[in-house]
């Protein structure tokens, strides 16, 4: 969904300015705060989307993992209480972190919503040509907010039931697009639509966790850095699936250090093509304190599960004959 070429650009000072200093979020919700912190302490992530196997999840044992909702995407796979329960568990014993995905830029033709939205013109845009089925959304639109969150059997009220830890919220960077095609006000609309999923979502589960993939153009709005958990970017290091040049990659690292450093976990998703490549990935996720996952773009497996310290400053792995980093691989 990304546009490689974009960075994250939150405006020098724009976080800071929000006082999200990491105890300051969201005064007396302690409960928020350590659910937070816990994302951020944690090291093992997996985005599997597709075809989920609870056996492999339970081998790699990640300390979050993000799943959709549904097995199948659709209303009658939707994933039971104790399914998701299950995907909590470690087998060591204790419990991860299970996001739920929610597309909230798109809309898809295989979820339960569609049929009340088919052929709203002044609701569904044009489609995805990279993922068949998807299409861009008037997310600004009332009918879209009752789909997402403010309507009966709502999405995040389906999400809340099935008792999730949080969710991941894709298509954020869908602001870029509309505002690049003329709507002079779509970040703010944007920004808009994720404070008010937030506070929906804390009002009934006070310790639930929002995670927003490239929310590039909206972090400098008003109470979007209050409202987050997290900040996923994907395919900024690795465009394309190889490391982008030093120019580019450092201003993105130096964006994620400000986002990490004001209490916001940072989660990294990229596709690198090569051991090399995700070799080099896990270096700086280690460097830098990132938790950080790499796969294929359809996220339909496990992919690789990064072992790292985000407390360590190691030097570069040596490589190994066969060229693979250390990484743990399904």
């Amino acid at each position: 969904m990304l546009n490689p070429h974009l960075l994250l650009l939150l405006a020098p000072g724009a976080i800071a300015a929000t006082e999200c200093a990491a105890g300051r979020l969201h005064p007396g919700r302690a409960a928020e705060t350590e659910a937070r912190s816990r994302l951020q302490r944690a090291t093992r992530l997996v985005v599997w989307l597709q075809r989920v196997q609870e056996a492999d999840l339970a081998r790699l044992d990640p300390e979050v993992v993000v799943v959709d909702y549904s097995r199948d995407g659709g209303e009658g796979g939707e994933r039971t209480v104790l399914e998701v329960e299950r995907l909590r568990r470690r087998p060591g014993g204790g419990s991860r972190i299970v996001l739920a995905y929610l597309s909230i830029g798109e809309a898809e033709d295989y979820r339960f919503y569609w049929k009340d939205l088919r052929g709203r013109r002044s609701l569904v845009g044009p489609a995805n040509r990279r993922w068949p089925g998807n299409y861009r959304i008037r997310y600004w639109e009332p009918a879209w907010h009752d789909v997402v969150y403010r309507g009966p059997r709502s999405y995040l009220d389906r999400i809340l039931a099935q008792g999730f830890d949080g969710v991941f919220l894709d298509t954020v960077d869908a602001a870029e697009q509309w505002e690049d095609a003329g709507t002079a006000d779509a970040p703010a609309r944007m920004a808009a639509l994720v404070r008010a999923i937030a506070d929906h979502a804390r009002a009934r589960r006070p310790d639930f966790l929002v995670v927003a993939q490239n929310p590039d153009r909206i972090l400098g709005e008003p109470g979007v850095v209050e409202a987050l958990s997290g900040v996923s970017s994907e395919a900024h290091l690795f465009p394309g699936g190889r490391e982008a040049r030093p120019p580019v990659r450092d201003r993105v690292l130096e964006t994620l250090r400000q986002v990490r450093a004001h209490g916001l976990a940072v989660l990294v998703i990229e596709y690198p093509r090569s051991g090399a490549q995700r070799g080099r990935l896990w270096t700086l996720c280690r460097e830098h304190g990132f938790l950080c996952f790499a796969g294929s773009p359809r996220l339909d497996g496990p992919g690789f599960t990064i072992e790292s310290d985000p407390t360590a400053r190691p030097s570069p792995p040596r490589p190994r004959d066969d060229d693979r980093p250390r990484w743990r691989e399904p």
